[in-house]
């Protein structure tokens, strides 16, 4: 066994036989969606379970030192993943260990295990693995390991490839419909709600839940227009979201991209609750304010306008 490579254990998961399909499924966008439908019709030919090899942290950020804020957090990919119909999901953890396998050491670490019972692996047009990204589907068919190989065609839409990357460009050009569009889905930032300095509620008199997201936001700092959802299948709530470090009080700067949710026309308790929050419209950068009360006179602003767009949209 390669150190730092494990292989993959679906037995502890009750399933002996799966297809597989492999990437990292960042977002679950509609081109994910055409591959793994595509899986999903494949295991159920060949009586097996549809699973999901992935990679945590993402590849690029391991071998570039590239932060890569994911598009979903853990919790929200498993449940879409399952919500798909996917089976199994294997997260490897990428370490230097597997970036220097080559593809051979790959392909016989983590699809050759007698017990797996690998029928087919379904990857992407441009998916790539092994040491250098110098294996393709095609070097994966050339290995005896008995497994049907398929490469899904590339999803587009408005012409152009439906992709992670793509969808992080709209979301920082605070496009949420266009993001919206590319997921098949509105794009949505989850969090449970935590105690934080009090200041909102202190010095502002706009008390805000403070979200811990589980994973680095996006760098969509500013105030949004957003609906929230307080519980799965209640009614969403009109409010405001500031992603920032709240520049205009000192000592808080240290936090970039903290989210803090105000809800309009709401008092209660949130402490504890995982809460959705869907961003509808950017409605200014985040900046310094001369003092609390010039703050707080702008947050009124922001909440006439957020009314009168969550109004006009449903």
């Amino acid at each position: 066994m390669i150190e730092g490579a494990k292989p993959l254990d679906i037995a502890a998961k009750g399933v002996h036989r799966a297809a597989f399909a492999c990437g990292n499924f960042d977002g679950l966008h509609l081109g994910h969606r055409q591959l793994l439908s595509h899986l999903i019709s494949l295991a159920r030919f060949s009586q097996a379970a549809p699973a999901v090899l992935s990679f945590f942290p993402h590849p690029r950020a391991v071998l570039c030192g590239e932060p890569l804020p994911p598009l979903a957090s853990p919790t929200q990919k498993r449940r879409l993943l399952a919500e798909i119909g996917i089976e199994v999901l294997m997260e490897v953890p990428f370490v230097d260990e597997v970036a220097r396998l080559s593809p051979e050491e790959f392909a016989f670490t983590y699809f050759a295990q007698p017990l797996l019972g690998v029928t087919d692996i379904c990857v992407g047009r441009n998916w790539a693995f092994g040491r250098g990204r110098s294996g393709n589907a095609d070097s994966l068919r050339a290995l005896p390991l008995g497994f049907r190989v398929h490469e899904a065609e590339e999803f587009c839409l408005d012409g152009a490839p439906v992709s992670s990357s793509r969808i992080r460009c709209a979301l920082g050009k605070g496009d949420f419909g266009l993001a919206a569009r590319l997921l098949g889905r509105p794009w949505e930032i989850e969090g449970r709600v935590v105690r934080g300095a009090g200041i909102a509620s202190s010095k502002l008199q706009f008390p805000t839940a403070n979200l811990d997201c589980g994973v680095p936001l996006l760098p969509i700092a500013g105030v949004y227009a957003v609906r929230a959802f307080l519980a799965p299948g209640e009614a969403s709530r009109p409010g405001l979201l500031n992603v920032g470090s709240a520049p205009t009080f000192p000592g808080k700067e240290a936090a970039p991209h903290q989210a803090e949710l105000h809800l309009l026309d709401f008092s209660g308790d949130l402490y504890g609750r995982q809460i959705s929050v869907l961003p509808v419209a950017h409605l200014r950068d985040e900046r310094r304010f001369g003092s609390a009360d010039e703050l707080k006179a702008q947050i009124l602003l922001d909440a006439a306008a957020a009314r009168q767009i969550l109004s006009r949209r449903g």
